[in-house]
Formats: structure tokens, C-alpha cells, sequence
């Protein structure tokens, strides 16, 4: 028993590996091409529609009370014709339940990232109001298409 067991270890070990995608295929085939990115991608995908709008991935509303109070905004956001086709402006929303507070303006900078410093006076949310408090983040592209809302509530 112990001589078929190892004989069976041993012609399992050494022969051809066959695996669920390698199974049936040619030596020659080239189906693996598909399986590495292309890493030559420069972002700006000319088949993308142009009516596409730009996609935030990531907001944040963070009030400060270190020194002079005041509220930091970021976001980072992408678009399918490449970020160099981002407004170089965004809005911030200021929201308490479903009213509107206030719209401030954010800019763009490196990495497509969005930002600003503003003072807690001219938001008018004080730091320690800001989890009662909605910001909803709007992106636009350069053909005038707007992201949809991302909402992050107050830290």
C-alpha cells in the first residue's frame, strides 16, 4: 500500500501542471495577455463619454478647535476623460436635517484632491455641533457635468 501510495505521489508531483485556465489550451495560445493590466494607461480615456460625470471617492468635514477654530474640507474625486478634465472648483454643502446652511467653495490641488480651510464663523457650525451636521460634496468636470452628492456627516 505504502509503494502505490508513493508511486501515485510521485507521478502526481511530476508531471505537467494543469490548472482550471491552463486546462485544454495550446502551449501556443495567448490567453494570457488579458490577465496583466495594461500599465501604459494615462488616464484619459478617449472612448469615455463626455457626459460621463466625475466620481467622488472619498469626503470629509473635520472641525479643528485647536488655536483658531475652524473646518477642514477634503474630497477626492476622478472622471472617466481623466482628472485633468476636473473643475478646479467643487462645493461643499452645510446641512442641519434637511436644510441648507450654506455652500462653500473648495479647490482643487495635487492629486486630484479637493480642499479647504475654513473658519467655524464663516461656516457657522461650531466644532462641537459638528456630528448634528450633514456636508454634502458636488464635483463638476470641465463639459459641466456634476457628481452625484457624497454626504459625510461633521467629525
Amino acid at each position: 500500500m505504502r509503494a502505490l501510495l508513493s508511486f501515485l505521489v510521485l507521478c502526481i508531483g511530476c508531471g505537467d501542471p494543469i490548472t482550471a485556465k491552463g486546462a485544454g489550451e495550446d502551449a501556443d495560445s495567448d490567453s494570457d495577455s488579458d490577465a496583466f493590466p495594461d500599465w501604459s494607461d494615462t488616464g484619459d480615456d478617449s472612448s469615455a463619454d463626455e457626459n460621463d460625470p466625475p466620481e467622488i471617492g472619498f469626503a470629509q468635514a473635520l472641525c479643528d478647535d485647536d488655536g483658531t477654530p475652524h473646518w477642514e474640507f477634503s474630497a477626492m474625486a476622478n472622471d472617466e476623460q481623466g482628472v485633468h478634465t476636473l473643475s478646479s472648483e467643487a462645493t461643499v454643502e452645510v446641512l442641519k436635517r434637511d436644510e441648507s446652511l450654506g455652500i462653500h467653495t473648495i479647490t482643487i490641488g495635487e492629486s486630484s484632491r479637493y480642499g479647504a480651510t475654513i473658519a467655524v464663523s464663516e461656516v457657522g457650525v461650531s466644532c462641537s455641533a459638528a456630528t448634528e451636521h450633514d456636508f454634502a460634496f458636488v464635483v463638476t468636470d470641465q463639459d459641466g457635468n456634476q457628481s452625484e452628492a457624497w454626504i459625510v456627516t461633521g467629525e
